[in-house]
């Protein structure tokens, strides 16, 4: 299951600045996670996660639909409906009891081929270049020392078959 959620005005918080009454804080700690915690080029999520960043997300749209009443703007209403598109995502992941990933648009392809994206100072945000990781479970020998090994293999039975023979 998939979803496409805007990013705009989120911020990737940290820990201690993390607002549960802030709906651009939630939607950036689903979207990005907390800043202490970005080893990954994406945000993944365990089932027991799921479940409490999905209380932080219904928390959130609660709060952004009682602010869209008094924004003229209609800011407020359009992060509530980006945070209920999550809220679909993590309802189904938790009642499953799967994992969410949070992919930023520019990474997908590369996440779906196993690779880790990584920006070039000065390159493009959307386009990373993708780094795939070594095929360390191929175990490829030239046909040459496949070829060696035979005939040495077969030399050495020759010469005990020889050497048996002459014992006798």
């Amino acid at each position: 299951m998939t979803a496409t959620i805007a990013n705009f005005g989120a911020h990737r918080p940290q820990r201690a600045d993390y607002d549960l009454a802030n709906p651009e804080s939630v939607l950036g700690r689903l979207l990005f996670g907390f800043q202490e915690d970005r080893a990954a080029p994406w945000v993944t999520y365990n089932p027991d996660e799921v479940i409490e960043v999905c209380r932080d997300v219904v928390r959130a749209i609660a709060t952004a639909t009682a602010a869209a009443a008094a924004d003229p703007d209609g800011y407020a209403d359009w992060f509530a409906s980006q945070l209920r598109e999550a809220d679909r995502v993590l309802e189904h992941a938790s009642r499953h009891r799967q994992w969410v990933v949070a992919v930023f648009e520019g990474d997908i392809a590369c996440f779906l081929d196993g690779g880790v994206p990584h920006h070039e100072p000065g390159g493009p945000r959307f386009y990373p270049r993708c780094t795939m990781p070594p095929d360390d479970c191929s175990l490829e020998v030239p046909l040459g020392i496949v070829a060696g090994l035979v005939m040495g293999f077969g030399i050495v039975g020759w010469r005990h078959r020889r050497f048996s023979r002459r014992q006798q």
